[in-house]
């Protein structure tokens, strides 16, 4: 049996046929965000008169609901409504952020999450990744 050299055998890896191309790796899908970062949402509050759950009244900026992310994980996070708007009724959508208590990880084709009230669902919504890459 003939025996080839190990020098020969490391060079032939090296060769550029291969050469991994680092612009063929995939991008991460998930972006973090930090303990009490700005996350860019939109959500839909529930109206009580229609459905389970849901609310009565509106909510004003620093609602403070218990967020269920569709990958399970559960995170308590406080809204800001922007101005002109400053609430949400039952039953309308809108733009805000959320800072939550802990670090949230987002999917770059978007996640979606609930809004809880004790064992009441009170939202719908997902971030809004594309309005981080319009940054």
């Amino acid at each position: 049996m003939r025996s080839i050299p190990l020098l020969a055998v490391a060079a032939a890896f090296a060769s550029p046929a291969f050469a991994v191309d680092v612009a063929e790796v995939a991008p991460d899908p998930r972006i973090s965000f930090r303990v009490n970062a700005q996350v860019p949402i939109e959500f839909s509050l529930i109206d009580a008169r229609k459905g389970e759950g849901g609310r009565l009244t509106p909510v004003f900026s620093n609602y403070s609901p218990r967020v269920v992310l569709d990958d399970g994980s559960e995170l308590h996070c406080r809204l800001s409504i922007p101005a002109p708007q400053r609430s949400v009724a039952p039953g309308e959508t809108a733009d805000a952020t959320m800072s939550c208590s802990d670090v949230l990880v987002a999917h770059r084709d978007g996640t979606r999450f609930e809004m809880w009230e004790g064992r009441k669902r009170v939202a719908l919504g997902r971030v809004r990744v594309e309005a981080l890459q319009q940054d």
